[in-house]
């Protein structure tokens, strides 16, 4: 199921760089432009979100050439997972609200969310 969720969420990062056709799930897609440059990825303390960093950013790289960053301050925030910064800009009861195998990609001001 990892998988699925990577490559669901990389599709949708990627669409908001305009390198590929918006998600499939058009509910979800938003218009937001990241630079690379001033963006980190800000991993959830799920024990899959590093694996799941890596393999966005393996996708991210074949198709762009560049990769993002991990960390916790900058511009722009990609979350990925559920995280302390996470949890509390959305809430503990988002994250409780969500269901068994569910994702959600969306974003929030300068926020990228890739949760589920």
């Amino acid at each position: 199921m990892i998988m699925k969720f990577v490559t669901a969420a990389a599709t949708f990062l990627l669409a908001q760089f305009g390198y590929v056709a918006l998600a499939a799930d058009r509910e979800q897609s938003v218009a937001l432009e990241l630079p690379f440059e001033s963006t980190v990825v800000v991993i959830g303390r799920e024990v899959t979100c590093p694996f799941a960093f890596k393999e966005l950013n393996e996708i991210v790289k074949k198709a762009t050439g560049r990769t993002f960053k991990s960390g916790n301050a900058a511009a722009h925030r990609i979350f990925l997972g559920r995280s302390p910064e996470s949890e509390r800009l959305l809430g503990a009861a988002f994250f409780e609200a969500l269901a068994e195998e569910e994702s959600r990609f969306f974003s929030r001001g300068n926020d990228l969310f890739l949760v589920g």
